[in-house]
Formats: structure tokens, C-alpha cells, sequence
């Protein structure tokens, strides 16, 4: 009757480590599976050698391209990522080049239509204009191209306009630098 009670309790407390044994390892398998499907967190897809053409009457508008897209649409406020650089272009009812831009990174806010550009912006018009800068927003519903840091414009003819932030239709055909500098000058 001894050797059974002994034997009864040895049973108990190895059945009561294996039961915690496997609790353990079981709540670790599930952070290790909720890790691994925290979907939200991952990109839905991703995109090498991206190129989007947008058209209207059948003639382009607008090419995207970039080396690299990820597209993360299950998060609450979905978002394109360019991290490896973007190309824009903008073409007139003709068929002629009127605006480009490129950057190092760019990202797409989704339900705001805002696309935000960064990295040694440089964007282009047709009037042989050139704009530089470090950040640019594109609100696709209100058509503007704006910034808040530091821009400098060179002219076709070489003269230049600096200052903090910019205000620019889509097209950069008619814009007003912000806060502008003047070289030259001491007070």
C-alpha cells in the first residue's frame, strides 16, 4: 500500500510537470504562430520593377515606376511604400512631358490620397524650371504640390529662388516658394 501511494505520488507530480511543460511550450507555440500571422504588420504585396501607366482617353497621363513596391493593405490606414526610389511623370493631353519628379523614398497614404516624397526630391516642368528639395507632398484631391522645408527653384535662365516650403499646382506650372531667402544682402 506504501509502494502504490509512493508510486501515486510520483505519477502526480510527473503528470503535474508534464502538464506544465506543455503549457509552456504551447503558449510559446502560439506568441511564435500570433508573431508569424501578425499579417497586419507584413506587406500584402510587394512589387519588383514597378510600372503604372495612368490613362485617360486612352492616351497616358501619368507613369509611376520604381525598383521596388511594398503594399501593406491590411493595416488599419493602408500604405505603398517606394523605399528603394520613385519616378513620376506627367503628360499632357498631347502626349508631352509637362512635370517629372524622383526621389530616394516615397510613401502612399491610401485613404488620404496623399503621397509624400523624400530623399533629393527633385521635380521638373515643362518651362525648363527645376525645383529641389528634401520632402514633398502630393494631395491627389486637391491637385497641390506643397512643402515645408527648405526648396530652391533654378530658372531656365539660371536665376534661383530659395526659401522654406513651397505651394505648386500638380503640374508645377504655377507655384509660390514660401518664406523666401534672399542672397546678398546683410543686415
Amino acid at each position: 500500500m506504501r509502494n502504490t501511494a509512493s508510486l501515486l505520488k510520483k505519477v502526480m507530480v510527473a503528470s503535474a510537470l508534464a502538464g506544465a511543460t506543455f503549457l509552456v511550450s504551447c503558449k510559446s507555440d502560439l506568441e511564435t504562430v500570433k508573431a508569424i500571422s501578425n499579417f497586419e504588420n507584413k506587406p500584402s504585396e510587394t512589387m519588383d520593377n514597378f510600372r503604372s501607366v495612368y490613362t485617360q482617353g486612352g492616351k497616358p497621363r501619368m507613369i509611376v515606376s520604381a525598383p521596388y513596391v511594398q503594399r501593406y493593405s491590411l493595416k488599419k490606414e493602408p500604405f505603398s511604400e517606394f523605399n528603394k526610389g520613385i519616378k513620376a511623370e506627367s503628360f499632357n493631353e498631347a502626349g508631352a512631358l509637362v512635370a517629372s519628379i524622383t526621389a530616394n523614398y516615397a510613401i502612399y497614404h491610401e485613404n488620404q490620397k496623399l503621397w509624400e516624397a523624400r530623399g533629393n526630391v527633385v521635380g521638373k516642368n515643362s518651362k525648363g524650371e527645376t525645383l529641389y528639395t528634401e520632402k514633398l507632398y502630393w494631395n491627389e484631391q486637391t491637385r497641390r504640390v506643397s512643402s515645408d522645408v527648405f526648396v530652391k527653384v533654378v530658372r531656365a535662365d539660371g536665376s534661383t529662388s530659395t526659401g522654406e516650403g513651397i505651394d505648386a499646382d500638380e503640374k508645377f506650372q504655377d507655384y509660390n516658394v514660401k518664406k523666401p531667402k534672399m542672397s546678398g544682402f546683410s543686415f
